[in-house]
């Protein structure tokens, strides 16, 4: 195995271990990339477009046409989590039913369980 350490221009000290091949691999990406990405401030606060919030992801699955069919919200939580966004019902329950307000979605109860559709 090959060892190799560098030291970027922002002194952050990278220690690699791997084939030769690995070790030219991760250089070509840190030479290609062109700057290294450094950790964002605490201190600065995030625009509402740099938000993801439950609202708008549920309106995002709404324009994909994710309710074209009848989904529960089961179903809506597991395609959030699919698409990387874990949340609980809690926090479903809410966009979901502002959706339903303003007539973007439909919510009836099919075998006792409410479920939402376009």
């Amino acid at each position: 195995m090959a060892k190799a350490q560098i030291q970027t221009p922002e002194g952050v000290s990278i220690k690699l271990e791997g084939t030769p091949a690995e070790i030219s691999a991760v250089l070509k990406d840190i030479k290609g990339s062109g700057k290294t990405e450094t950790p964002k401030s605490k201190g600065k606060s995030h625009s509402e477009s740099d938000r993801v919030t439950v609202p708008s992801l549920v309106e995002q699955l709404r324009t994909e046409g994710f309710f074209k069919k009848v989904k529960t919200m089961a179903e809506v939580k597991k395609r959030l989590a699919d698409m990387g966004h874990t949340y609980p019902n809690t926090a479903l329950s809410g966009p979901l039913r502002d959706e339903v307000r303003k007539r973007r979605l439909r919510r009836f109860k099919d075998k006792g369980k409410y479920v939402y559709a376009q």
